[in-house]
């Protein structure tokens, strides 16, 4: 059995980028991985522009005319280009070019009275403010913009609209199959001796993966047989990472590793001191065919998904993006002194004299899918870590905070 940080540094160090790239439209392209630099083509804005509704002046009448006579009216998309002279004002919108070239200064409409004779009087003693976007303010004509290997976002997106990107070059997704086991999970007619339990697995481990911008190949349940297992890998050989869930621990009816150690895979490590998901397994078939087994109880494939499966994903994506952010608060409860494992405790937070803390759920069985949905977090408990007592600070993980780099 190996330490939970041992087990990170063995997947850091074999699981390798995807190089293959594709292209994707902008609108279809939130969550996936540039694979090149995208520079600007132009100036932004592309001319002085005012950022407020007003009227510009030039600049040097600013100290001397406080009365202006209204030439005309420039609005935002419109292309007018004329020069303003002495004693002259233009109204101005939000966004719309300043004409001419000669320096000009924005007053807002507030500050303005406008007369019936299509004259404008500027309030007295006014403190000069310039409100002009300067051309290029917002970026450079040639300016590196986005980096490759960025993870689009929804703020990167806006941006890439504004640079006129529309077609953008990106790493292919990483490409996964999931193989669910278990006699119990299998519907059948005549339930005879056998217990029908529902897969929460699948559907959990489906979208898990939708929403880390993996590309799911196959998701196949079967029983625990060996035939079956071995049939569903060699009809789909073509996955980046096979994902199992059961069939780990060592017994009669546990046939994965049996399975696919006679199908080429070899494992890296296949015990993990951690509480919950101790029996997770990982090693590979070749360079680029990586194999993760999650233990089948539900918030242990739930934990291992968080810690194992984002963190195999980042690495095949090429991304630097953190796998999730970590918050300082106070305990609400004794936590006594930790064993040999790294433990994932699952938190609660609550509110006391509108203060923030955190108690442990109750009840950290593995198989407790009601509370784990009532959780908000975890703390990760490092192996001997000392006693936590109540009002102490502590790191904590939000479930919240995994998710954050798509914003």
């Amino acid at each position: 059995m190996i330490s939970y940080e041992t087990s990170i540094k063995i997947i850091n160090n074999l699981v390798k980028e995807i190089k293959r790239s594709e292209v994707c439209k902008i609108s279809n392209s939130l969550g996936r991985v540039l694979s090149e630099d995208i520079s600007s083509r132009f100036d932004c804005p592309k001319t002085d522009k005012s950022s407020m509704d007003g009227i510009v002046i030039l600049e040097k009448d600013f100290n001397i005319n406080k009365i202006f006579k209204l030439k005309g009216e420039l609005k935002t998309g419109h292309k007018r280009n004329f020069e303003l002279s002495s004693k002259e004002a233009a109204l101005i919108y939000t966004g719309a070019s300043i004409p001419g070239k000669k320096k000009k200064i924005v007053i807002l409409k507030e500050n303005c009275n406008f007369n019936k004779d299509n004259t404008v009087e500027v309030r007295k003693n006014l403190i000069p403010e310039n409100y002009i976007r300067k051309k290029g303010k917002d970026f450079k004509d040639g300016q590196l913009c986005v980096k490759r290997n960025s993870v689009i976002n929804i703020r990167i997106i806006g941006l890439l609209k504004t640079l006129e990107k529309d077609i953008l070059k990106v790493k292919r997704k990483p490409k996964v199959g999931i193989i669910v086991t278990g006699d119990e999970i299998i519907k059948k007619k005549d339930f005879d001796n056998t217990e029908y339990i529902p897969s929460s697995n699948s559907e959990f481990l489906r979208n898990f993966l939708n929403f880390y911008g993996a590309e799911l190949v196959f998701l196949k349940t079967v029983g625990d047989s060996e035939k079956a297992i071995s049939k569903i890998y060699k009809k789909s050989k073509n996955v980046d990472l096979l994902i199992t869930t059961g069939g780990l621990s060592e017994g009669k009816y546990d046939l994965v590793k049996k399975t696919l150690f006679k199908l080429g895979l070899k494992l890296k490590f296949e015990k993990v001191a951690i509480r919950p998901g101790k029996p997770i397994s990982f090693g590979l078939f070749n360079a680029n065919n990586y194999f993760l087994g999650l233990p089948g109880n539900p918030v242990s494939c739930f934990v291992g998904s968080l810690f194992f499966i984002s963190l195999i994903l980042k690495k095949l994506k090429g991304t630097k993006e953190l796998l999730f952010q970590e918050s300082l608060l106070k305990s609400n409860c004794y936590i006594p002194k930790n064993n040999e494992l790294t433990k994932f405790f699952r938190i609660k937070i609550i509110s006391k004299n509108n203060k923030k803390y955190f108690n442990l759920i109750t009840n950290q069985d593995s198989s407790m899918q009601y509370l784990l949905t009532q959780s908000d977090g975890i703390i990760i408990r490092k192996p001997f870590e000392k006693s936590i007592k109540s009002g102490q600070y502590c790191n904590i993980i939000l479930f919240k905070d995994f998710f954050t780099y798509l914003i």
